[in-house]
């Protein structure tokens, strides 16, 4: 990161990326996906799914639950990180 904002080198993966544990660089490729196309990884976004609340009043009703918008990424980026490790074993 520079003064400026990100530079190229925030958006590098470099070869020893087999040096982390794998859920670190699937969290990891997912963040880079998700700043690749335009996002900050950590906004939080609408999900699917909903978590039960009870109000003081005894009021119960759903409200959707938000994640970092990085794991909407994390999907395509299991299967690239597997990708690149059969690859690597080449």
């Amino acid at each position: 990161m520079t003064e400026d904002g990100p530079s190229d080198e925030d958006n590098v993966i470099r070869p020893d990326w087999q040096r982390l544990p794998s859920r670190d660089l699937v969290e990891r490729v997912a963040r880079a996906l998700c700043r690749y196309a335009g996002y900050d990884p950590d906004q939080p976004v609408p999900t699917e799914r909903v978590e039960p609340i009870l109000t003081p009043e005894g009021v119960a009703f759903e409200r959707s639950v938000d994640e970092p918008a990085w794991k909407v990424y994390a999907e395509e980026a299991g299967r690239l990180v597997a990708a690149f490790d059969a690859f690597s074993r080449l």
